[in-house]
């Protein structure tokens, strides 16, 4: 056989040595000190437990058996201290928290979700002086207590039957945050923050709000003939409207101040030139102008009068509003 045949035959032989070698698991330190190892193996175990490799065949065993049996009891010690923490944290989640139907209450007072509901790591109940059980979300009570204590309240009281919640149940619930933390549980004390929402959605939603109230008052309109309107019509439409309110209709100053409460001048921070203004920015303020046409009004009435304006403008800048409200259009186009 060759040198270069020899060679490769070797280095089969060392791969498969390598694969071959067993890693004693941290319970068989006791069988593992009375095995015998190649000096080899031994590197490849001290390898996978991150242990110092360097050293003679005995020293190694040494120190790996070492580990081994540091690792084990140091394993039966987490156990033994996780099995406390899990007592403990039924123990401070309260007398329902095995067995929710103890509760004299179904849902929790704030989020109103049923008690059966409620993770683990979120719920916390307590037995009152007159034997009767309260379960609450952690999140819930937390936020309930920083509010009344914000208020001035050192004492909050039990949402459900307005006596003071004992004293120990503050601490009761922190101690309970603690633990879920120490077994790896995160519990809520939060709402999730509000989705940011841009100005453009925000609009929308206000723009269908305002036509629902418009049909409201009788009347079949649709949001979609004002959001279709391009940045021009818009211009238009702003100031067809602020024709209407200020000559054609000849309102009353008094009516005005009704409709469009306190001063009667809806268009006092709009501007009707829309010079350098952005497309956007002139349909926020037609939005923003159709809005308190149509909800600022002092009762229903001047808020349906509101709304009727601002459908006279419409017809005058959408096709489809004037199709749909014929007799609107021709009423104001009368008068131009």
């Amino acid at each position: 056989m060759s040198q270069a045949e020899q060679a490769v035959v070797h280095k089969k032989k060392t791969v498969v040595v390598k694969k071959n070698v067993r890693i004693p698991e941290i319970s068989e330190h006791a069988e593992f000190i009375k095995s015998e190892h190649k000096l080899n193996e031994l590197k490849e175990i001290c390898k996978h437990y991150g242990i110092k490799c360097s050293g003679t065949k005995p020293e190694l065993k040494t120190r790996i058996h070492a580990h081994l049996i540091q690792s084990h009891f140091i394993k039966r010690i987490q156990r033994m201290m996780r099995r406390k923490f899990i007592g403990l944290h039924s123990k401070m989640s309260g007398p329902a928290y095995n067995n929710r139907s103890l509760c004299v209450n179904n849902t929790d007072f704030y989020s109103m979700e049923p008690m059966t509901d409620i993770p683990c790591n979120q719920f916390i109940s307590f037995k009152d002086e007159s034997g009767m059980v309260y379960g609450f979300d952690v999140m819930s009570l937390h936020m309930y207590y920083c509010t009344e204590l914000k208020n001035g309240h050192a004492s909050p009281l039990n949402p459900y039957n307005r006596l003071k919640l004992p004293a120990v149940l503050r601490h009761q619930m922190h101690r309970k945050v603690r633990l879920t933390d120490i077994l790896g549980v995160s519990c809520k004390l939060e709402e999730d923050p509000e989705p940011v929402i841009s100005m453009q959605e925000q609009d929308e939603q206000i723009l269908f709000n305002a036509f629902q109230q418009i049909n409201s008052h009788g009347h079949y309109s649709d949001s979609a003939w004002f959001s279709e309107l391009n940045y021009l019509s818009i211009m238009r439409f702003m100031r067809e409207l602020s024709d209407i309110w200020n000559y054609r209709a000849q309102i009353l100053p008094q009516l005005k101040r009704e409709i469009c409460p306190p001063h009667g001048n809806p268009f006092v921070h709009a501007d009707l030139s829309g010079i350098a203004m952005q497309p956007d920015l002139i349909k926020h303020q037609g939005i923003q102008l159709v809005h308190t046409f149509v909800t600022s009004g002092t009762n229903r009435d001047n808020q349906s009068l509101g709304a009727y304006y601002v459908l006279l403008a419409l017809t005058l800048v959408s096709q489809e509003a004037r199709t749909a409200m014929p007799w609107l259009y021709e009423s104001v186009v009368h008068v131009l």
